[in-house]
């Protein structure tokens, strides 16, 4: 999804309160900006993050690089807020809670909400790069087993 469609994406969600499309397109200016880490293996240790706050909340957004090996896969976990993500690189195949899997290519982007299951997170046929965000309160472990 280019820049200009997740945009969009922020104002339709933020059309009858502007907390949401002010944290939305924050997100999409951090994003931007290329203020986000490179990790070698999907973890969630040593993002960079920059502070937020949103509704009289101090929060911070984690950003974090991640390179998925060809099927590599996570075990199921939850994050501390909701995390926004879109694969720069190669294919992820991806699935939360009681969704089917689905494969998401270079230029796809899911969202998941805060707490939901993360049951599969695993590189396509040629790996894959994908940009997260995940919004928290300051000092949350961001990944917990389920």
């Amino acid at each position: 999804m280019p820049f200009a469609s997740w945009g969009l994406l922020c104002v339709a969600w933020g059309m009858n309160d502007r907390k949401p499309l002010l944290l939305c397109l924050t997100l999409l200016g951090l994003v931007a900006g290329g203020l986000f880490v490179a990790l070698a293996q999907p973890s969630t240790t040593g993002p960079e993050a920059q502070p937020l706050t949103w509704g009289g909340r101090s929060l911070q957004a984690n950003y974090l690089v991640l390179d998925v090996a060809p099927g590599a896969d996570s075990p199921e976990h939850r994050h501390a807020g909701p995390v926004f993500g879109y694969v720069l690189e190669g294919s992820l195949i991806f699935a939360v809670d009681d969704d089917p899997e689905r494969e998401i290519a270079a230029g796809g982007s899911f969202v998941e909400s805060e707490g939901a299951l993360h049951r599969v997170f695993r590189g396509g046929d040629e790996g894959a790069k994908v940009l997260a965000i995940i919004v928290a309160e300051p000092g949350a472990t961001l990944t917990t087993p389920p």
